[in-house]
């Protein structure tokens, strides 16, 4: 089933706290340009919504979220590359992807949870994120000479009728 972008027309905003929220970890192991070290990524949720109609008579929550990743370089360094770097004007040909199992393995992929109250019912809502792709920049650093990723994760979502907080 698809689901349309949350309007106000058909989804209700909901306020909601970060009950566990933990980086995703992936060792990187590359032989492309000796790349080794830790990144670390997760799908900060700014935006969790609760659609006006149930789905099969059960509530459904959409999460929009953005994803932060930090790299703890353990091999190489480059150049610092001192400018601005935008990641919709990166050339295809810029960019090389990891393969899971050559390039990297998953270290921790964990649960997050986040508690919402909906009128007078609660909520905890289960987020799981999967890493789907992550692609490394060409001859691209960031300011401390870190290699620059891009990554795409998948998250899915379940939730739980929740006792109040005290």
């Amino acid at each position: 089933m698809s689901i349309a972008v949350p309007t106000h027309e058909n989804s209700i905003d909901l306020e909601f706290s970060v009950e566990k929220c933990n980086f995703n970890i992936y060792e990187i192991n590359s032989t492309l340009n000796d790349i080794c070290g830790i990144l670390r990524v997760i799908a900060v949720p700014y935006r969790i919504v609760k659609l006006k109609k149930d789905i099969n008579n059960k509530p459904g929550f959409i999460m929009q979220s953005y994803n932060v990743l930090n790299f703890i370089n353990k091999g190489k360094y480059g150049k610092p590359d001192n400018n601005f770097i935008d990641a919709n004007n990166i050339n295809e040909n810029e960019k090389i992807e990891l393969n899971q199992d050559e390039d990297y393995t998953i270290l921790s992929e964990p649960m997050n949870i986040y508690f919402i109250i909906d009128s007078d019912k609660h909520y905890k809502i289960r987020t799981k994120s999967t890493l789907t792709k992550v692609e490394m920049i060409s001859n691209k650093f960031d300011y401390y000479g870190n290699p620059i990723f891009m990554a795409t994760v998948n998250t899915g979502i379940s939730y739980s009728y929740a006792a109040p907080k005290t």
